[in-house]
């Protein structure tokens, strides 16, 4: 009886312990809080862009001299700011914050962000409570779930983001998905593909509200700043960063590019231009991809089992805590868990477990930012591609109800 209770109670003790371990570790750095946080970049982007010298946001010196100025417990660190101009309107608000009180903010927010996206997708690929415990628990000990909260990026805002969108999409939302998608212009290379593969399915009516919402921020951004002076100082920073690499450390990336330039380090500009060819013909395959199966009853998952992996994969820019974004396909593949083979099965268990915090540390900390040639997320990253892809065509042949939003909407 005692142990039946103990075994039931298991997977919530579990993911507690993970909830309060993860807190344990960002509270812990408090006192460091500053020396390794990329919240001083936002802050000052937005603040400047209040104060109305979004020019300053772009030029990297100065807004690093600024960013030290706000936050000098940075201790001359600098951060430069790389987004685009349209994704100043939304960390407008962070300008409005008190700069004391943000550090909380904004982690609180992030937290939300992340457990918010499992909670609604358990719903939607009706994930049963204990394994919801599990998935959390799992979750809160992995790399690429908790490094976008202790350093303050914006990868759990992005994923929420993609999860909403995967509502909207399968309730035919159309101006719903129209708005969620302008939100992307915080991180625009993650949302790309899966937006190519929409337009091939000719979901012309989710790009004309999103058309019309983007020409609205950018009317705005316009009367701002009248002409195209923000936007060729954002391409000179841009055009900047491809030889200067130091700011936004590409090789580091579980991308194409990241691992070329981990073999050819000099071969800077050679190697950005392979990977957008590459990067360019895996958008067009998107496109055909979307135009072929936009009559397919589980489309909408088809789509991001396709693309969301092997877009992050072929993206010219995509750092590992972004990866948290591939969590939907991760639990469309927890769905079809006794389908897979056993060689499927491993790729999926290898994938899972270099991110389990232990190992990610020692892989991320110990071996890639000493210098380690072979990306070993890159080679994970490119076989869970591969799995993605070849069960994205499973899913119809196996006509598994994860496309379960209508079932607890209504």
């Amino acid at each position: 009886m005692y142990l039946k209770k103990i075994n039931n109670a298991i997977p919530y003790l579990s993911a507690i312990y993970g909830i309060g371990f993860i807190a344990w570790l960002i509270l812990s750095a408090k006192a460091a809080y500053f020396s390794f946080s990329d919240l001083p970049e936002f802050y000052t982007s937005a603040k400047l862009f209040a104060q109305h010298r979004a020019l300053s946001i772009y030029d990297i010196n100065e807004f690093c001299k600024l960013e030290n100025s706000f936050f000098p417990l940075m201790h001359n660190r600098s951060l430069g700011f790389f987004l685009p101009p349209p994704a100043l309107l939304f960390l407008y608000p962070l300008a409005l914050i008190n700069v004391k009180i943000l550090p909380a903010i904004f982690g609180l927010f992030l937290t939300t962000c992340l457990f918010v996206s499992i909670a609604i997708l358990a719903r939607i690929y009706s994930i049963p409570l204990h394994k919801l415990a599990y998935t959390i628990a799992y979750l809160s000990l992995c790399g690429f779930a908790y490094e976008p909260i202790r350093i303050a990026q914006l990868s759990t805002v992005m994923l929420l983001g993609l999860v909403f969108l995967i509502y909207a999409l399968t309730r035919n939302k159309d101006f719903i998905s129209g708005i969620i998608l302008n939100c992307f212009w915080l991180k625009p290379q993650l949302i790309i593909p899966y937006a190519v593969f929409l337009m091939g399915a000719r979901r012309y009516k989710v790009f004309m509200w999103a058309g019309l919402i983007t020409v609205l921020i950018l009317a705005i951004l316009w009367f701002l700043y009248p002409g195209l002076t923000i936007y060729k100082a954002y391409q000179a920073l841009i055009s900047f960063s491809i030889e200067h690499s130091s700011y936004t450390q590409p090789e580091l990336n579980a991308t194409i590019r990241g691992q070329l330039l981990r073999i050819l380090p000099s071969f800077k500009t050679g190697i950005m231009q392979i990977s957008s060819v590459i990067w360019l013909t895996t958008l067009i395959c998107f496109f055909y991809l979307g135009h072929k199966l936009s009559k397919c009853k589980q489309f909408v998952e088809m789509g991001i089992l396709l693309t969301t992996p092997l877009g992050i994969l072929t993206s010219l820019h995509c750092y590992n805590y972004d990866l948290v974004f591939l969590l939907p396909s991760i639990l469309i593949i927890f769905k079809l868990i006794d389908k897979l083979s056993k060689l499927e099965f491993t790729i999926y268990f290898l994938y899972l477990i270099a991110f389990f915090m232990p190992i990610h540390v020692m892989l991320y900390y110990q071996y890639l930012l000493k210098g380690g040639t072979i990306n070993p997320y890159f080679a994970l990253l490119l076989l869970y591609s591969l799995l993605c892809c070849k069960l994205a065509f499973k899913i119809e042949k196996f006509s598994l109800n994860i496309n379960s939003l209508n079932n607890y909407v209504e």
